[in-house]
């Protein structure tokens, strides 16, 4: 009977997990704030970290054709093997749109929230905001693989590397922006439906898009 538990156990925070995971899926889907989806529960350690990310990365739903490219430079730049992927482009759909089957595709990288879970979990303070832009990052060299950060997290930003025994997560490339490069994901997006930039130039942004849209309407 102790053998078969632990199956049964890792079965039930699996589902658990799981639900999260389309509860989140649906909110950022409708276009809210992912910090909305945990408002009505206690701050945990509050203080620990609400430094605000100075950047945003946006998609643009209507461009993204699932191509996965996004996906697949995030892996490539972080040299990582099978399994872990610290950003998701999730399928949602087909559903049917006038008399044709249509699938939105939704980009599901970190948020790099303001009070991270994840940050007020980590026990060896690994997981932790840049001070200098609230980029949520982990240092390698003090996670000892606990995976509490994996389970604090609702989004699933961070993931298990089996090679190392260690949690990663998107960190937006900031060795790239730091050099005045945008993310991975953003230089190979096919279509240009993801952009980077701080949460200003997000509106601007997505006016230009919706007009050059009504105009090629026209």
């Amino acid at each position: 009977m102790d053998a078969v538990f632990p199956d049964w156990y890792a079965l039930l925070s699996e589902l658990l997990m799981g639900a999260f995971g389309v509860i989140a899926i649906g909110i950022v889907a409708c276009g809210l704030a992912p910090d909305l989806l945990f408002a009505w529960l206690p701050p945990g350690k509050k203080g620990v970290s609400e430094i605000m990310s100075k950047y945003y990365l946006f998609q643009d739903q209507k461009r993204c054709i699932g191509c996965m490219a996004c996906v697949a430079a995030c892996k490539s730049r972080q040299a990582l093997p099978r399994g872990p992927f610290p950003s998701l482009v999730v399928a949602i759909g087909p559903r049917r749109v006038g008399n044709l089957p249509r699938t939105a595709y939704t980009f599901m990288p970190c948020f790099h929230c303001e009070n991270p879970w994840c940050v007020a979990a980590c026990p060896t303070g690994a997981m932790r905001p840049r001070t200098e832009d609230g980029i949520v990052t982990v240092d390698p060299d003090f996670c000892v693989g606990c995976k509490t950060c994996i389970s604090a997290c609702p989004w699933g930003a961070p993931q298990w590397n089996p090679e190392t025994g260690k949690a990663v997560k998107c960190d937006y490339c900031y060795e790239r922006v730091e050099a005045g490069l945008e993310p991975a994901c953003v230089t190979v997006c096919p279509t240009k439906c993801l952009y980077f930039g701080t949460p200003d130039e997000i509106p601007e942004v997505r006016r230009e898009r919706y007009a050059r849209a009504r105009a090629h309407d026209l």
